[in-house]
């Protein structure tokens, strides 16, 4: 038996409290079962709420709730590690893909106007898949230089299909480019363009520059 620290009434030790005034029993107070204690130290978000019943001492309360709020810290921070990690890898991957290709320029697919015209004329769609998005350097007789609705320069090639010179192929460059000034008629040149396309059948080519 033992009395009570706040009215002096006479109880047993192995009460939880005392009968009369309900101030808790020091000598069982915080008393936690070895599973409970286990489930705090390796799952503490769940078991640490089972301080919170009646009878646990302040002390392991505080104890449990610190100990849940550093795991869960932990936990936060290994996640945000990760994250770093991962967007560490692919801000690497899409680095070195960019130097790769950089690195390594795609060259450009060799044609004539003629053979462009008849790739055309055979098949439209087909030709579209072959050139439509590459870089394309086309070569051909010039048969005339002039300039489009916004005074961009053009250099038109013959398609050299016995049609009196009726079929033909448009490549236009850019204001910029100053060697469509020293091209003449008649010449023989190459030029590497880009955006491949046809209108009613006749190749169409955009950003033609001369190759390195």
């Amino acid at each position: 038996m033992m009395y009570c620290s706040e009215c002096g009434a006479e109880h047993s030790r192995d009460a939880k409290s005392c009968p009369k005034c309900g101030n808790p029993n020091p000598h069982v107070a915080g008393k936690l079962s070895a599973g409970i204690i286990i489930g705090i130290i390796f799952i503490p978000i769940v078991f640490a709420w089972f301080t919170l019943r009646e009878g646990v001492s302040v002390a392991a309360r505080v104890i449990s709730f610190s100990w849940m709020t550093i795991a869960f810290l932990v936990a936060i921070a290994d996640v945000a590690d990760e994250q770093t990690t991962s967007d560490a890898s692919s801000s690497f991957v899409e680095s070195s893909a960019k130097v790769s290709d950089v690195a390594k320029p795609v060259p450009a697919v060799k044609t004539s106007c003629k053979n462009l015209y008849e790739e055309f004329d055979r098949n439209e769609i087909r030709a579209l898949e072959l050139y439509g998005k590459k870089q394309v350097q086309i070569s051909g007789r010039v048969t005339q230089i002039s300039a489009d609705f916004f005074d961009n320069p053009q250099i038109i090639m013959s398609a050299e299909q016995n049609d009196f010179g009726l079929s033909t192929c448009t490549l236009s460059a850019k204001k910029s480019e100053k060697f469509v000034s020293q091209i003449q008629k008649n010449q023989y040149i190459s030029l590497v363009c880009r955006d491949i396309s046809e209108v009613l059948g006749f190749p169409m080519a955009e950003n033609c520059t001369m190759p390195n």
